[in-house]
């Protein structure tokens, strides 16, 4: 942000002082003109965010807490399946979350019930209790991180990202800086 904040354009001005918004693309800004009025505003006010179901390259994701992990997972995970039959038919949705804590607790207290010298033999647990394990070391280790989405595979959904709230093993230089933000 401070890169782009300080680039100076080619008449030498500082950006900083003419607050003028520099168009990305036209095309773009037409089509989101045509969706949103309320985007439009926003975008055009310099406060643009918004919440999409695939990740765009040049958006940025971030990562969920394990419970939101938990709940998305229904169909796939163990976890997943037992917060779902938890939920009782026309129970509030505004639930699902305090159960999934409370499911994460259990999990974690059984797990730690196997635990001898402070380390847990992962054999001697079941099945479920080491899904769940994986899916909580994975969280903990990769929690609140932000990513830019430098490139997406449109065949399957896969994309790369740059995580940009974890220390690096070297300083962020200049030319380091331009290389993620303009791809040079």
């Amino acid at each position: 942000m401070n890169l782009a904040q300080t680039e100076t354009p080619s008449d030498e001005k500082d950006v900083r002082s003419s607050p003028q918004k520099k168009s990305i693309s036209k095309e773009n800004e037409a089509m989101l003109k045509s969706q949103s009025e309320t985007l439009v505003e926003e975008y055009t006010d310099g406060i643009w965010a918004h919440e999409i179901s695939q990740p765009e390259v040049g958006g940025l994701v971030i990562r969920m807490p394990l419970e939101v992990e938990i709940y998305r997972s229904t169909e796939n995970s163990s976890a997943g399946e037992e917060l779902r039959n938890s939920m009782k038919e026309g129970e509030r949705v505004e639930f699902w979350y305090r159960k999934a804590q409370i499911l994460c607790e259990r999990e974690i207290q059984k797990i730690t019930t196997y635990a001898e010298n402070g380390q847990i033999d992962a054999s001697k647990i079941s099945e479920v209790s080491n899904e769940f394990l994986q899916m909580y070391l994975n969280n903990q280790e990769t929690w609140q991180e932000v990513c830019l989405v430098m490139d997406k595979n449109n065949v399957d959904g896969t994309a790369s990202a740059l995580v940009l709230n974890r220390p690096m093993a070297f300083q962020l230089t200049e030319n380091l800086g331009l290389l993620f933000l303009k791809g040079r």
